[in-house]
């Protein structure tokens, strides 16, 4: 399936509101099995970080180095572990799976630290967002992590 969104910008010069033309956006061709893939995968780091198996949660996590996914270097690694570390909680809900690009893509996850009585206004609750990247149609896990440049170029967030 190919999805089309038309996309309307527009600028303000010297008070005045200038139109530009609508222009197509073409995102990546998906299936169903795309989200049950990527769901599966989050699915499978929830459980590892639900019974503290760190290794395997942090051994899910690749490093996308331009166009190649590798395994991630030492320092991301370090990185990665901590932050999964405060990812872990109790139950996991994923907020949203978005797709665009097979390099910009996200899945927005909140970690609920502790149960909690109805009435206690303590929060409970982390979110974060984990960057599938898929490659010769496979699936991968990557952080947004500030190292990598394909995640400062995403521009998933900035669509309707």
């Amino acid at each position: 399936m190919i999805v089309i969104i038309s996309v309307v910008t527009s600028c303000h010069n010297n008070n005045k509101k200038e139109s530009v033309d609508s222009r197509q956006v073409v995102f990546m061709k998906l299936s169903k099995s795309d989200t049950i893939e990527v769901t599966n995968l989050m699915n499978t780091l929830f459980e590892h970080l639900k019974v503290g198996q760190m290794d395997e949660a942090v051994g899910m996590i690749k490093f996308l180095d331009g166009d190649t996914i590798k395994d991630a270097p030492e320092e991301f690694l370090r990185r990665t572990r901590t932050s999964l570390n405060m990812a872990r909680g109790v139950r996991y809900e994923i907020n949203h799976i978005k797709f665009l690009h097979e390099k910009d893509c996200e899945v927005k996850f909140t970690t609920i630290l502790f149960e909690k009585e109805h009435d206690d206004p303590a929060p409970n609750t982390l979110s974060f967002v984990i960057k599938p990247v898929r490659r010769d149609g496979k699936w991968y896990l990557t952080m947004a992590d500030s190292e990598d440049l394909n995640t400062r170029k995403s521009v998933i967030n900035k669509l309707p």
